[in-house]
């Protein structure tokens, strides 16, 4: 008879961590995103962060995630956090299905809290419209 192995531990009512697969840090300054890179490898491990300057680059190798420091042009269909102004507020703010708006400057667990909740809000709006 062959066991399988032991499923790992998780709290009881905590909802799984979602998985960041792939990042674009779209026109980030280098200082800036070497921080945010750092920050989302060391919570995500193997996800693929990459660095781009235009939108025109998304199109070609969508990413699971946006992040970057200037407001979209135009509505995107992959998940986009902004960071915006400088701002001591502590919210996130959702101003459309796939862009989210946070003030700077973020800390470290600050931006994975940030990235998990819009991961798990787009996880649940993927189940309820399919």
């Amino acid at each position: 008879m062959t066991r399988k192995p032991p499923a790992p531990l998780q709290l009881v009512g905590t909802p799984p961590a979602p998985q960041l697969r792939s990042v674009a840090l779209v026109d980030i300054e280098p200082e800036l995103g070497g921080y945010l890179a750092q920050r989302l490898r060391t919570r995500w491990p193997g996800s693929e962060i990459r660095r781009i300057k235009t939108d025109g680059e998304l199109t070609r190798d969508p990413p699971q995630l946006c992040i970057r420091t200037r407001e979209p042009e135009r509505p995107s269909t992959q998940l986009t956090l902004w960071l915006a102004a400088i701002d001591r507020s502590r919210s996130t703010l959702k101003l459309a299905p796939n862009l989210w708006r946070s003030a700077t400057p973020v800390t470290g667990r600050r931006l994975v809290r940030i990235v998990e909740d819009i991961l798990r809000a787009s996880e649940c709006a993927a189940d309820e419209s399919g």
